[in-house]
């Protein structure tokens, strides 16, 4: 069985740590508020200093994440978590949001 793992937060770094704990045999699942990955990272145009296209940077992430079959849970927060007794931990308590698009 493998260990499930909550990374908060959808933007590079939380797609980044997923990647990671993916490699090490682990199962994450990301939890995002926003109703799509990409963090910050979204509202940029381009990385200094190489200049690379931000979108091309993020389009990569994201097809890694969908590739690797992490779970992502978008336009969610997460509440709390409960464990105990040695048993594994729960996933949180995803609340998804209705979305602010009309």
């Amino acid at each position: 069985m493998k260990k499930r793992i909550i990374v908060i937060g959808g933007g590079v770094a939380g797609m980044q740590t997923a990647l990671r704990l993916v490699e090490q045999g682990m199962e994450p699942v990301i939890v995002e508020k926003e109703p799509e990955l990409g963090g910050k990272l979204r509202g940029w145009h381009v990385l200094f200093p190489s200049f690379t296209p931000a979108q091309e940077v993020l389009t990569e992430l994201r097809r890694r994440v969908n590739e690797s079959g992490i779970e992502v849970l978008t336009s969610a927060e997460a509440k709390g978590f409960t464990a105990g007794g040695g048993a594994p931990p729960r996933p949180p308590a995803a609340r998804s949001r209705p979305s602010s698009r009309a």
